[in-house]
């Protein structure tokens, strides 16, 4: 609990910053980098979702794009990634207005 309150707090300081931060690194060359945006989104997902809302439809696009077969093929651990944070961000957006 203690973990995800300063993850939220740390987050309303640098907000803005962080999210084009990882949406850049969702669409990096780089295999490692985009799999490892897609794991964090997902934990940002899961505890302060909110923060997210802004760029809501450019993380669901980076991820939709990562889950193309020709791009399964090439990383699935970058789709499942990708498929974990789209789950994570549909169960906590329920309720949200967007």
């Amino acid at each position: 609990m203690l973990f995800d309150t300063l993850i939220c707090t740390l987050l309303q300081v640098s907000q803005c910053s962080l999210r084009d931060l990882l949406l850049h690194c969702c669409v990096d060359d780089a295999p490692d980098v985009r799999q490892s945006a897609f794991a964090l989104l997902g934990d940002l997902a899961r505890v302060c979702p909110i923060h997210l809302h802004p760029r809501l439809s450019e993380f669901l696009e980076a991820a939709a794009k990562q889950l193309e077969i020709s791009k399964v093929k090439e990383a699935i651990l970058i789709a499942n990634n990708a498929w974990w944070a789209i789950g994570e961000l549909a169960v906590k957006m329920v309720g949200i207005s967007l």
